[in-house]
């Protein structure tokens, strides 16, 4: 019971000092990022050791510390390695509880962004600049670019919907909505504008399909096809033949799919075009950084394999999902999945909230047979 409570205390603390870092680059930088990510790793460590189970756990955690090691010689990188420790070390954590953690800890990062904007702390109220072929006003708040503050104000509506949808009746959905997109008006961001509209379908859609179980396996089905075509379309950038692009015209289908994404796929299809991902990510590269497409931009940076495995990753939270009834947590996992067409964030634990949804569930994807184990005393009950 002691060490339960130990690892829980460890856990909380490296939780505490990725959230001190998710800002790094988005609204500020340079405050010691590498010595908070290093506590955070021994905290992860802390936790892992105090919980874990060698004979019952060496299944997973020996092919994961392996994954992650590989990709660290290739990467110079611990990102993974981070990623690797936190699903490990939260396997038996509260998913929802660290969602809630995180929704007010992304609240506090755009209040304080805002209040620094005022000082000469924090980072700009507004900027002024050429913007899409013309010069424009768009507000970032205290945050390095508008889109950067769109990224935060995304997450922090995707997350406010998984935890309190269910408590929001129709005039509240309503009020929450109107009061929300203002700041996106005055951040002038596409795609998030675009995933805020996506909202605003998706909520009635899921509301309705808990009560119509033809539409509830529906909604699952369209959300797999939905994320199987943008990584189809993502992902073939470089063989298909796509038109020549027209800049500042739309004169064809992929002139209209780059104004709708200001140039990321066109920026997307010259990195695929001039280099070659690697299996584990490419360290002495610069073509990854080349693009903000986050699956294309992982795929580079974290490599194939990495990339494989969150593909898979994605489609069996589609299958848990369902199997839990969890609508909240397919309408977290499209709009942060769709959004990835915008930025580069899919490999960071504290800025990826569909990795949240894979806390406490790293045995049963590691090992399918426990599922269905699991799923077998569900159906026939106890004894």
């Amino acid at each position: 019971m002691k060490r339960t409570k130990l690892s829980q205390i460890f856990f909380a603390m490296g939780m505490i000092c990725e959230l001190l870092v998710s800002p790094s680059g988005f609204m500020i930088g340079d405050y010691g990022e590498r010595w908070i990510i290093l506590a955070g790793i021994i905290c992860f460590s802390a936790s892992l050791l105090m919980s874990m189970e060698l004979k019952k756990d060496w299944k997973y955690f020996v092919p994961l510390f392996g994954f992650a090691l590989v990709c660290y010689y290739f990467q110079r990188s611990a990102l993974v390695l981070r990623l690797c420790l936190i699903l490990m070390a939260g396997r038996q954590m509260d998913r929802k509880r660290l969602a809630r953690f995180f929704f007010f800890g992304t609240a506090a990062t755009i209040a304080l962004g805002l209040i620094l904007a005022f000082t000469p702390l924090g980072g700009p109220l507004y900027m002024e600049e050429w913007f899409r072929h013309a010069p424009e006003v768009r507000y970032c708040f205290g945050f390095l670019h508008p889109n950067s503050f769109a990224l935060f104000w995304i997450r922090l509506g995707v997350l406010g919907l998984y935890l309190y949808a269910d408590r929001l009746g129709r005039a509240g959905f309503a009020a929450a909505a109107a009061l929300y997109v203002v700041p996106l008006l005055f951040a002038r961001s596409k795609i998030a504008l675009a995933a805020y509209v996506l909202m605003l379908v998706l909520v009635p859609l899921l509301r309705a399909a808990k009560t119509r179980e033809k539409l509830y396996r529906g909604v699952f089905t369209g959300a797999a096809v939905l994320i199987a075509l943008e990584e189809l379309l993502v992902f073939t950038l470089g063989i298909f033949p796509y038109p020549e692009r027209n800049p500042g015209y739309i004169e064809n289908y992929w002139d209209l799919l780059n104004n709708i994404t200001s140039g990321r796929l066109e920026h997307a299809r010259e990195a695929l075009q001039h280099s070659l991902p690697a299996l584990f990510g490419l360290k002495d590269s610069e073509v990854w950084n080349g693009t903000e497409i986050g699956f294309i931009h992982s795929l580079y940076h974290e490599g194939i394999l990495f990339m494989i495995l969150y593909s898979v990753l994605l489609f069996w939270l589609l299958k848990r999902l369902k199997r839990e009834r969890d609508l909240n947590g397919l309408l977290l996992l499209i709009l942060i999945t769709l959004y990835c067409i915008a930025e580069a964030f899919l490999p960071w634990f504290n800025k990826n909230a569909v990795w949240l949804l894979l806390i406490g569930g790293l045995p049963a994807f590691m090992m399918p047979h426990a599922e269905t184990k699991e799923l077998a005393n569900e159906k026939n009950g106890p004894g």
